[in-house]
C-alpha cells in the first residue's frame, strides 16, 4: 500500500507478481518461493532485515523453518533501519548469529566451509560507506544524517570479530561501497554492490580496486531496476529544481506502458538480457 494504493489490485509495483500480492508470513507463499529458489540451483537466500522486532525480523524463524526443508541456507543483508544503526552494528550481527544460528544449532544459517572443520559466517549491509556531505545542483551542501566516519565502522567491525573468533575461522563482512580505501579502513572485507545503476561494464575497474586493496567483491546478478513504478507526478521546482525525472526503464529507452502487452515483452526481453549480462561479468571477473 505504499504510495497511496489500495491493494490487491492496485499495489505499489509496476509488475504483479505471479503469485499475486502476498504476505510474507504465508507459508504457501514461502514455500512456492523455496520450491521456485531450489529449482534455479541457488543455494542460498540473503533475507533483507530492519532491526530487531520489525516484520523482517518476526517473519525470520518461519522463513528459516520452509528453507531448511528444502536444503537452502540463509544469511542476512543489514538494512539502514535507523540514522544510529552503525551503533548497534556489531550487537546486530551478534544477535543475528545467537538468535537464528546458535539457538537453532546452525540449521540453515549460511557458513562458509573454510576446511578443517572451520566456518565462517558472511553478512551484507546496505547504505554502508556515506559522504558526510552531499551538494546538490545549486550548489547547496546537506549532512548526511545516517554518516558514519571510518573509525566508528572500525570498532564495530573489529568487535564483531573479536567477539566471534573462537567460534569461527573468519567473519565475513561486506559493505555497500564503490570506496575501497574507506571500506577497507572501516574494517569491512569487502564490497557487495547493490546498486543496479552500476552497470557491469563498470565492474572491471571496481573489481581491480577493490583486489589491490586486497578486497573481496561482489556484483548483483540482475533484471536492472525500474525506479520509478509508482507513476508518481515530479515534484514542481520550486520544491526540487534538481529533480531531473525518471530515468528510463533501459539506456537510451523510454519507460515503458505497462499496460501494452508489446512493451512488457520488450521489458522482459530487457531484463533477462541485463541478467545474461551481469552474469557473464560476474563469472569472468
Amino acid at each position: 500500500d505504499e504510495a497511496g494504493r489500495t491493494p490487491p489490485l492496485d499495489i505499489a509495483a509496476s509488475s504483479m507478481p505471479r503469485l499475486g500480492p502476498y504476505d510474507s508470513y504465508d507459508l504457501r507463499v514461502i514455500e512456492q518461493h523455496a520450491r521456485w529458489i531450489a529449482e534455479a540451483g541457488v543455494g542460498a537466500i540473503n533475507l533483507s532485515w530492519w532491526g530487531r522486532g520489525d516484520y523482517t525480523d518476526l517473519a525470520v524463524p518461519r522463513v528459516m523453518d520452509v528453507m531448511r526443508d528444502h536444503d537452502i541456507k540463509v544469511t542476512f543483508h543489514l538494512e539502514p533501519y535507523g540514522d544510529d544503526r552503525a551503533r548497534r552494528y556489531a550487537d546486530d550481527v551478534l544477535y543475528l548469529l545467537r538468535e537464528y544460528g546458535e539457538k537453532r544449532r546452525w540449521d540453515t544459517f549460511l557458513l562458509l566451509d573454510e576446511g578443517k572443520g572451520r566456518v565462517a559466517p558472511v553478512f551484507k549491509s546496505f547504505r554502508t560507506i556515506l559522504p558526510r556531505e552531499v551538494k546538490d545542483c545549486l550548489g547547496r551542501v546537506f549532512l548526511l544524517p545516517d554518516y558514519t566516519s571510518d573509525g566508528d565502522w572500525r570498532r564495530q567491525t573489529d568487535g564483531c570479530r573479536e567477539q566471534t573468533r573462537r567460534e569461527f575461522s573468519r567473519l565475513y563482512l561486506l559493505a555497500d561501497s564503490l570506496d575501497v580505501q574507506r571500506t577497507a579502513d572501516s574494517g569491512f572485507d569487502g564490497l557487495a554492490v547493490y546498486d543496479n545503476f552500476v552497470e557491469p561494464a563498470q565492474w572491471t575497474r571496481i573489481a581491480e580496486d577493490a583486489t589491490t586493496w586486497d578486497l573481496l567483491f561482489s556484483f548483483n546478478v540482475n533484471p536492472g531496476f525500474d525506479r520509478y513504478p509508482d507513476r508518481t507526478p515530479p515534484p514542481p521546482p520550486e520544491v526540487d529544481p534538481c529533480y531531473g525525472g525518471p530515468l528510463p526503464f533501459a539506456p537510451g529507452g523510454r519507460h515503458p506502458d505497462w499496460a501494452d502487452a508489446q512493451a512488457r515483452a520488450a521489458a522482459q526481453d530487457a531484463a533477462l538480457a541485463r541478467i545474461s549480462e551481469s552474469l557473464a561479468a560476474t563469472l569472468a571477473l
